[in-house]
């Protein structure tokens, strides 16, 4: 099936149902990672993922970005007795700097730094802070091994891999993003860049199941239409990883999704 007929399987039958995705993107990763990984959080929030890095999988090395000060806190104490996690309390971004950084306390998920499109706008509670903002290669200058990098920044994902090219073209991580119009169109970006910046670095999209977005017109159809969070691997790698995933969908039926009424 072309991904596009898997998206519309989808919306047909759980079109009614609350779907974890969160819960389906660790589905995915835990296909390829092991306790020898070295994996990068950015976006740390709470601790979903990161949890799952660390106490569960158990990976070799574990760094989080956090740039909500009281979260950082959060997050280094969690982990306080973990010489292999480190939490970054700063943003990342295209280039180092200090900037403002827009906290939603009535939806801290949705921070950023810029005012993105809310999902419920009666609960927007905006404060503005300064934050230091660091890139992905000043961040992995001296690592030798990155396998995977979790990107949820509300808009600011194309960015961060701007500023991260020399690693992404040196370490070749798997990563997975989060691209939805609500964020990344406040930062001037269309549906096509994250496909065109891809294709620059020689990296291949991917949804949660492992289908291949091959193809502009894969990508235009499957982006922002139903799901957010998609894979980028690099493309020696696209078959494997492919093969990695293959059979996710079955298993998210199976444990995760009831049809809606």
């Amino acid at each position: 099936m072309r991904p596009i007929e898997v998206l519309n399987e989808l919306k047909s039958r759980y079109v009614n149902t609350d779907i974890d995705w969160e819960l389906i993107l660790e589905h995915g990763y835990r296909c390829f990672l092991t306790r020898e990984s070295v994996v990068l959080d950015i976006g740390g929030h709470a601790g979903r993922h990161s949890h799952v890095f660390v106490a569960e999988i158990g990976c070799a090395r574990v760094d989080i970005v956090e740039p909500l000060p009281t979260h950082a806190k959060w997050l280094r104490e969690r982990y306080a007795e973990h010489p292999d996690v480190r939490v970054h309390e700063c943003a990342l971004g295209a280039i180092e700097g200090r900037t403002e950084f827009i906290f939603n306390t009535g939806s801290p998920e949705e921070s950023g730094l810029r005012e993105r499109i809310y999902n419920d706008p009666s609960a927007k509670s905006l404060e503005k802070l300064q934050v230091d903002v660091s890139t992905l290669d000043s961040l992995c200058a001296n690592s030798n091994r990155l396998d995977f990098v979790k990107i949820d920044t509300e808009g600011g994902e194309v960015d961060i891999l701007r500023g991260g090219e020399e690693t992404l073209r040196s370490l070749r991580p798997v990563l997975s993003v989060e691209y939805g119009a609500a964020g990344y169109e406040v930062y001037g970006h269309e549906r096509a860049t994250l496909f065109r910046l891809a294709e620059e670095f020689e990296y291949g999209l991917f949804d949660l199941f492992g289908n291949a977005l091959a193809t502009p017109g894969d990508w235009h159809e499957c982006a922002d239409n139903f799901y957010w969070d998609f894979f980028m691997a690099p493309r020696e790698r696209g078959a494997e990883f492919s093969g990695l995933l293959r059979g996710q969908l079955d298993r998210v039926e199976s444990s995760l999704m009831r049809p809606g009424i």
